[in-house]
């Protein structure tokens, strides 16, 4: 592990909430300091670490920098679903994260302040299928009609690429 200061958090609920949480905390970090929000499922290679790093102290007037999230799925990865790139590296408040799911966050700085990371440099969502289907059917529980929607699309595209890859979809009950 790098010689970075790492402060691991465990929030529980909404996690939007939590991030412009995290966001208002990056706002009070040194000027050359940044925050990465990286959630309990989610890893680094070093390698991607590595270069994350330099990236962002390289670049001390970017306020955003977006970045990959790869979804796996007990170690499967699917060329139909390949993740997104999400706003997960911070200084000051660049963004603020909606309350709801599914809604990307509003930027809070110029667009000159905004950089893509390249695709070297990602996040590995690690995910277990069955968990998966198992909270995203109870979603529908505390969303709205858009959202459910969205949850309901999201698995039945996984389980199309899931099957189109030869695997057994695993029933789970709700």
């Amino acid at each position: 592990m790098p010689a970075d200061d790492i402060y691991p958090m465990l929030p529980a609920g909404n996690p939007e909430v939590h991030r412009n949480t995290l966001t208002a905390i990056a706002a009070n970090l040194p000027d050359n300091d940044a925050l990465i929000q990286i959630d309990t499922d989610e890893y680094m290679t070093d390698k991607s670490w590595e270069l994350l790093t330099k990236t962002v102290i390289d670049r001390p007037g970017v306020s955003v920098f977006w970045i990959m999230r790869k979804d796996f799925y007990d170690g499967h990865q699917f060329d139909s679903m390949p993740g997104e790139i999400h706003p997960r590296v911070t200084r000051g408040i660049p963004i603020h994260y909606s309350v709801k799911l599914h809604i990307y966050p509003t930027p809070a700085c110029s667009i000159d302040a905004i950089r893509y990371l390249p695709d070297s440099v990602f996040i590995e969502h690690r995910r277990s299928i069955a968990r998966t289907i198992s909270s995203n059917s109870k979603r529908s529980n505390f969303t709205d009609a858009r959202a459910d929607q969205v949850q309901r699309q999201f698995l039945y595209d996984l389980k199309t690429a899931w099957l189109a890859k030869g695997l057994e979809w695993p029933e789970v009950g709700k």
